[in-house]
């Protein structure tokens, strides 16, 4: 993620907080579909 941020993937604040919104909610969270789509899910259903 960091490289990612940080190494010219993202070019303005809202870029990156997409880029962290794949990993963490955050505002942007469910509006922005994500790239990843090998990432693996962690919910648990019951």
């Amino acid at each position: 993620m960091q490289n990612r941020i940080m190494g010219g993937d993202c070019h303005s604040y809202e870029e990156a907080l997409g880029i962290i919104s794949e990993y963490v909610e955050t505002e942007l969270s469910g509006s922005i579909p994500t790239k990843n789509k090998n990432k693996e899910d962690h919910t648990h259903e019951r």
